[in-house]
């Protein structure tokens, strides 16, 4: 279990530096998403800086689609072909 420390002023410009503006409205719409289907959260920005510092460290949501992790090429479990 990796420990992340959360900035005690954290806003939506501090995410856009941390992160990028495309990779935070990515985790803004995610939670929208979610919200829609009964979830509750809320601190929205504490919830958005934990998934990007994890995704980043794993390369997985945002940054698997955004940095070319596949490369166009099809990955195991991709659908079958």
């Amino acid at each position: 279990m990796t420990f992340v420390k959360v900035p005690k002023d954290l806003d939506r410009l501090s995410l856009e530096r941390e992160f990028g503006t495309a990779a935070v409205a990515f985790y803004f719409s995610r939670i929208a998403q979610r919200e829609r289907e009964g979830k509750v959260y809320y601190n929205p920005l504490k919830t958005i800086y934990l998934w990007a510092t994890a995704d980043r460290n794993t390369n997985q949501g945002y940054y698997t689609s955004f940095r070319g992790f596949s490369n166009g090429r099809k990955r195991r479990n991709y659908g079958g072909s």
